[in-house]
């Protein structure tokens, strides 16, 4: 296969692959599987081995690539120095404006890349590719459904007539 027909069939498994790991979740639990922390594990590295191939395979440019490095970079960093503060992290809000602006494949990239980056200071664990995947499919499931103009839209004057 080439390099085209692998990214265009990695582009059409993207939304399978970020619903596969709670479809396995839920069959570990129906099934009565107590022990499946390992099997999970192995299913989210498997689901960011697939999307980081598959941008990888769509053979990006170099004006795509630098503003998702430095968008994930300005996100770790903004998670190092919010790290004292409690719940509050602007990674999510980074990554989805990338996802937003940019696509939602450099989005995925932006919080992946973002949690990995920023686990090299708070410390890598098995909680990274947890980390990686949730704000990766965040971004990427907030972009599918158009969540930014939600996300503004309480911004925006009121036009109700009860105001």
């Amino acid at each position: 296969m080439t390099d085209y027909r692998v990214a265009r069939l990695l582009a059409k498994l993207e939304i399978p692959l970020l619903l596969a790991v709670p479809a396995v979740m839920a069959a570990a639990l129906l099934a009565g599987v107590e022990q499946a922390a390992l099997a999970m594990l192995v299913v989210v590295a498997l689901v960011l081995a697939l999307f980081f191939a598959g941008y990888e395979a769509s053979r990006p440019g170099l004006r795509q690539i630098m503003p998702t490095l430095v968008l994930a970079a300005l996100a770790a960093a903004g998670r190092i120095l919010f790290g004292p503060i409690p719940d509050f992290k602007p990674v999510s809000a980074i990554a989805i404006i990338a996802g937003a602006t940019l696509g939602r494949r450099n989005g995925f990239m932006v919080g992946a890349l973002a949690a990995l980056s920023s686990n090299f200071f708070f410390g890598q664990g098995m909680w990274t590719p947890w980390q990686m995947y949730a704000w990766g499919s965040w971004d990427t499931l907030a972009v599918r459904w158009r969540m930014p103009a939600l996300l503004i839209a309480p911004m925006a004057p009121c036009v109700c007539r009860r105001c």
